[in-house]
């Protein structure tokens, strides 16, 4: 049976909220939402219009500017308000085996948002194809990107467990440890 990306979202919804939980417990606020019908720039300003003010006045400043102009429709989006600062996370959801032109869309995304954390994720792991390419051809280079103050990121690749709800670690070079810096 195929499993559509759509079916996919609300369940990793779930998770990456259950994730984020575990691990910003010192956080304000947290929010994932299902981003993948409307703007990324529309999903944060949503966001923003359904935290409490004070949190709003609080954390608003802390939006970069360049977001209103954020017309990209990233699949999951979440957001943690900490230590007076944002964190965001994007999370690009795949139905078949995670490919190399996967990764270009979500390199993308991460030059436009700059976040945290990105996440490739699908019930159907990663290609041999893509692997070889990672692993073999020694181009992990591929997953580097910036976050806003230029901090190395590298974009994680993981397998969903339909069954069980959560993720299966793929191992290092590839997936490793999801691991959320909060601090700076």
């Amino acid at each position: 049976m195929t499993i559509r990306e759509e079916q996919l979202y609300s369940d990793i919804v779930l998770w990456l909220e259950r994730y984020l939980k575990e691990n910003a417990a010192d956080a304000e606020f947290i929010k994932v939402v299902d981003s993948h019908n409307r703007f990324l720039c529309n999903s944060i300003k949503s966001i923003f219009n359904h935290i409490p003010k004070e949190l709003r006045r609080k954390y608003g400043r802390f939006l970069p500017s360049d977001y209103v102009s954020w017309y990209i429709k990233v699949d999951i989006f979440g957001i943690v308000g900490i230590y007076n600062a944002l964190r965001t996370i994007i999370v690009e959801v795949k139905s078949g085996e995670i490919t190399i032109d996967h990764v270009a869309q979500l390199i993308g995304y991460v030059k436009v948002v700059k976040p945290e954390l990105a996440i490739l994720i699908s019930p159907m792991g990663i290609s041999k194809y893509l692997e070889r390419l990672l692993v073999q051809h020694k181009r992990l280079d591929l997953l580097e990107y910036e976050d806003r103050i230029g901090k190395k990121r590298k974009i994680h690749i993981v397998k969903w467990n339909v069954n069980k709800r959560d993720i299966e670690y793929i191992p290092e070079p590839i997936g490793g440890v999801l691991y959320l810096d909060l601090g700076y």
